[in-house]
């Protein structure tokens, strides 16, 4: 009997992760092929009969995978931190783009690059997840630990002197 594949959405995690400027751009979107059980690279490597057969899916054979800017993770970091200076220099910037950059100076200043990835990790499972359900796909969750030196940890995050990156 045939046994239909299980999505190991861990697995997913890195495809779904994309910058700002490759965030819903049909080159950078990689797809589910239901029929087949499989998942395909992204549109730009494709041949020209597989961007035929997407173009002209009119059953929904072909699901695209879900995107996530991993540097959007600053918006629940100033939540998270709670800190009116960190908040400050979140506030300052011109442009999401900006903040998208101040983010990963500030990560990067304070050692919690980490922490982050791991954080943003957690984000990406969940949406995967509801993406499977939503579009009746099999999967199963690896489990992952924290890191040890994961912040997110239950401690009060507002009163540490956070290093604000000069830019």
């Amino acid at each position: 009997m045939f046994k239909k594949k299980r999505i190991i959405v861990n697995e997913l995690i890195p495809l779904c992760i994309c910058s700002y400027e490759e965030y819903n751009h049909v080159d950078y979107f990689y797809y589910w092929d239901k029929r087949k059980n499989k998942l395909f690279g992204q549109y730009h490597e494709l041949s020209e009969r597989d961007k035929e057969r997407l173009s002209t899916d009119t059953f929904g054979r072909f699901i695209k995978l879900p995107q996530h800017i991993g540097n959007s993770r600053y918006k629940s970091l100033i939540e998270d931190l709670n800190n009116a200076s960190v908040k400050e220099y979140f506030n300052e910037s011109k442009c999401e783009e900006e903040a998208y950059y101040r983010y990963r100076c500030f990560i990067d200043a304070n050692g919690i690059g980490i922490s982050e990835w791991y954080k943003t990790e957690l984000i990406i499972i969940e949406i995967l997840i509801n993406w499977c359900k939503l579009h009746n796909i099999e999967y199963t969750v690896k489990p992952i630990s924290p890191p040890k030196d994961y912040i997110y940890d239950g401690r009060n995050l507002n009163n540490i002197n956070w290093e604000i990156p000069l830019l």
